[in-house]
């Protein structure tokens, strides 16, 4: 399982990040699938997923109460781009 299989990176289809809370957005790559959701954890899709902001970390709270920590792994000056689940 390689970087990416199952982490949070913030969303760069259109264009670079800005590495701000509210303006950016998020994707969650889960078992092989994409999510896209907002700094407060809103998802673009319907889904059974919660994402919350800890500190440093993502917790992602699946719809059977499973809870995953995704770390940060990938930093520069302005903030984090990538987390993986640890």
């Amino acid at each position: 399982m390689g970087v990416g299989y199952n982490s949070i990176r913030r969303n760069d289809r259109a264009g670079v990040p800005w590495y701000n809370a509210s303006g950016d957005t998020y994707i969650l790559t889960l078992y092989g699938k994409e999510y896209v959701f907002s700094y407060d954890g809103i998802f673009e899709e319907q889904g059974s997923l919660e994402v919350v902001l800890s500190g440093n970390d993502w917790i992602v709270y699946e719809g059977d109460g499973t809870s995953l920590t995704f770390k940060p792994a990938d930093s520069i000056e302005k903030g984090t781009y990538l987390w993986v689940m640890s």
